[in-house]
C-alpha cells in the first residue's frame, strides 16, 4: 500500500484514508497542502484489502486527471487564503519524475459507422472531437489519428471514441433497423429456466400462493443449515450486525415476511421464494438454487359457506404432490428426516437424490420470531427440479375398457406406513393398479394396542381388456397374501 509519511511515520494511506493526525481540528495553525495523482488500479486493490470505501478512493480508483494537480493546488491555497484568512508561506515545489502523456488512439470512419449503425457525416464527426478536446493529429485516407487528453481517463480505444461521438450527436437519433442479424443472437437453451419457473409460479398463485423476495444478506445469529465442513459465508464490510452472512437456507427470511404480516392482522398466508443459498467449503464458495413454500393460519378465507380449516402437514404435501406432477417427476419415495428446523420432517427423495424436505417448523424457532401460529415449510432443491423436469411425463391414449374398485381394511403394526402398503402392492401387482388411496385410519379400543387400521381403495384396469372377476379376486389375494406375509396384516372383515 502506498502510504503518505512524514519524515518519522506514515500519516495516511494515500488516496483512500486520512490519519488522525494529518488532520485538521479547532487547533490547527498551519496547514502543509499536497496535490497529488494516484494511480487508480493501487487505489482500488488498497481499498478492496482494507475494506475501505472513500470519498477519496471512490474518486482516484476510476481514473484522474494528472495534469489538474498543480491547478487544484493553486485553488486550494487562494480559497484559504481568501476565505480563511490565511497566509501563503512558500513556494510550490513540483515533483513529476514521469511525466503522463496524452493518449493516442487511430480510428476509421467505417469503424464509426458500423458500430453505430448509421453513417455520420465527417464534418459532423470532426465538429464533436473538436468540441470534446480531442486533438486531431491527421485526417487522410478514411482514418484519423488523435490524441485524447489525460483527463478523459476512461477513453482508450477506438470504441470508447465512437462511444463519445455517439454521446453527442445523441443516442435517440439513431433510427431503428427494420431488419435483424440473427448472427447476433446467442444460442436458445434446450429448456429455458425462466419459462419453468414461471411454470411452477402458476401452479403456485393458482392454489393461492404469493412469491416474495427476500435479501440475501441475513443474521449471524439464526440458526445455520450447514453440515460438515460448509460454513456460512461472512460479509468483509457488513451494512450492520443483522446483515453480516450470506443465508444457508430461506427459511428465516421468510419467517421475518410471516412475522412483519401477522403483526398487520394478515395471519392466511401462503408463500413462496425462488433465491440462491451460499456456502464456503475448503475454501471455496458454493451457490445453491432453491425453492422455499412457507404455509401459516387457514386455507381459505372466512366466509358463510366454509368453516375456517388451518392449514396442515397434508396440506403443504399435496401442495408439493403437485408441483412434481406437473414438472413430470413421478415414482419418489417418502422418508422421515432429521432436520434441526422441523417438530417433524419428511423428505422427498429419488434415486437417493433429496428433492425436498418439508415439515412443521419447531415452536422455539417460531417463538423468536414472536410467532404464535403453526408454520410449515419446505425446502427444495430447484437445480433438481429444472434439471430432470419433463423426463416422467409419458402419454397413453385413454383405456377403452372400465376401471374396477376394491376396498381393504388391514389392520398393522402402527409404525407401519402407507408409503409402505403402496410400495408392496405396486411390487405385487404394477400391471393392473391404477391407482391406491388411503381414505380412513383407525386407532383405538376396537383393535389391539400398537396396530392401527388403514382402509385402502385400489383403482384397477386393464388396458387390453375388461377385467373379470375371477381376474380380479385373484390380484386382491395376491395382494391380501403379500401384506400378511411381509407386513404382518390381518385383513378386517
Amino acid at each position: 500500500d502506498l502510504i503518505i509519511c512524514n519524515e518519522k511515520e506514515g500519516m495516511c494511506i494515500a488516496g483512500v484514508f486520512g490519519g488522525k493526525d494529518s488532520g485538521v481540528s479547532n487547533e490547527t495553525k498551519s496547514i502543509f497542502l499536497e496535490s497529488a495523482y494516484f494511480s487508480p488500479v493501487y487505489i482500488r486493490k488498497t481499498s478492496q484489502f482494507h475494506g475501505l470505501k472513500t470519498d477519496a478512493s471512490f474518486r482516484y480508483e476510476r481514473g484522474t486527471d494528472p495534469e489538474i494537480t498543480l491547478y487544484a493546488l493553486k485553488k486550494a491555497a487562494l480559497l484559504i487564503k481568501q476565505i480563511a484568512g490565511g497566509e501563503i508561506s512558500s513556494d510550490i515545489i513540483d515533483i513529476y519524475p514521469h511525466k503522463i502523456e496524452d493518449f493516442k488512439i487511430s480510428v476509421s470512419y467505417n469503424k464509426i459507422n458500423n458500430l453505430i449503425g448509421k453513417e455520420i457525416a465527417q464534418d459532423k464527426v470532426i465538429s464533436i472531437l473538436k468540441g470534446l478536446n480531442i486533438k486531431i493529429v491527421s485526417n487522410e485516407g478514411g482514418k484519423l489519428d488523435l490524441i485524447v487528453p489525460s483527463y478523459k481517463v476512461d477513453v482508450r480505444r477506438e470504441a470508447d471514441i465512437v462511444e463519445e461521438i455517439l454521446r453527442i450527436y445523441g443516442y435517440n437519433n439513431i433510427e431503428l433497423s427494420n431488419s435483424l442479424q440473427a448472427s447476433y443472437l446467442a444460442d436458445f437453451p434446450e429448456r429455458d429456466k425462466v419459462k419453468f419457473i414461471k411454470t411452477l409460479s402458476s401452479v403456485l398463485t393458482s392454489k393461492g400462493f404469493f412469491e416474495t423476495i427476500t435479501n440475501s444478506l441475513t443474521s449471524s445469529a439464526y440458526p445455520t443449515s450447514t453440515t460438515g465442513s460448509q460454513e456460512s459465508v461472512k460479509v468483509l464490510n457488513a451494512l450492520s450486525e443483522g446483515l453480516d452472512v450470506l443465508r444457508t437456507n430461506l427459511l428465516f427470511s421468510g419467517l421475518e415476511v410471516i412475522a412483519h404480516n401477522i403483526n398487520r392482522r394478515n395471519k392466511d398466508l401462503k408463500l413462496f421464494e425462488f433465491g440462491k443459498t451460499y456456502f464456503e467449503k475448503d475454501l471455496k464458495y458454493l451457490e445453491n438454487e432453491r425453492l422455499s413454500l412457507l404455509i401459516t393460519g387457514d386455507k381459505y378465507s372466512e366466509n358463510w359457506q366454509n368453516k375456517s380449516e388451518p392449514v396442515d402437514l397434508f396440506y403443504l404435501k399435496q401442495t408439493l404432490s403437485e408441483i412434481l406432477t406437473k414438472v413430470g417427476i413421478l415414482n419418489y419415495t417418502i422418508r422421515d428426516s432429521d432436520n434441526p428446523f422441523f417438530s417433524s420432517a419428511i423428505t422427498i427423495e429419488k434415486n437417493s437424490k433429496e428433492i425436498v424436505t418439508f415439515g412443521q417448523v419447531k415452536s422455539a424457532i417460531l417463538k423468536s420470531f414472536s410467532i404464535k401460529q403453526d408454520v410449515f415449510y419446505a425446502d427444495f432443491d430447484f437445480e433438481y427440479l429444472f434439471k430432470n423436469s419433463g423426463k416422467g411425463i409419458n402419454f397413453n391414449e385413454i383405456a377403452k375398457y372400465p376401471e374396477v374398485r376394491r376396498d381393504l381394511s388391514i389392520v398393522m403394526d402402527k409404525n407401519v406406513t402407507f408409503d409402505q402398503i403402496k410400495a408392496l402392492a405396486i411390487k405385487q401387482e404394477k400391471r393392473l393398479i391404477k391407482d391406491i388411496n388411503v381414505f380412513d385410519i383407525y386407532e383405538g379400543d376396537k383393535i389391539e394396542k400398537g396396530k392401527k387400521s388403514y382402509s385402502v381403495s385400489f383403482t384397477l384396469q386393464d388396458f387390453e381388456q375388461t377385467l373379470t372377476d375371477k381376474v380380479i379376486d385373484k390380484t386382491m389375494q395376491n395382494l391380501i397374501n403379500a401384506f400378511e406375509k411381509e407386513l404382518g396384516g390381518i385383513i378386517r372383515k
